[in-house]
């Protein structure tokens, strides 16, 4: 059963892709896919996180050799 469809350009990617979400008819089956959604939306917020501390410390290495 069709739950939703997005669409999601990828980094690098020119065209966006379309993903969607089914549920499943088997409770354990769907007990795994909901496991595996987390995981996935838990890597884009860990990639975000990253990616903003990373910018962060450039701009304080900056200010420091601006400084000196």
């Amino acid at each position: 059963m069709l739950v939703k469809t997005w669409k999601e350009t990828t980094p690098g990617g020119m065209f966006p892709q379309t993903f969607s979400t089914y549920r499943c008819s088997n409770e354990e089956c769907q007990k795994q896919k909901d496991k595996e959604e987390l995981k996935r939306l838990q890597a884009v917020k860990e990639k975000e996180e990253r990616a903003r501390n990373s910018a962060v410390k450039a701009k304080k290495r900056l200010k420091i050799s601006a400084g000196q």
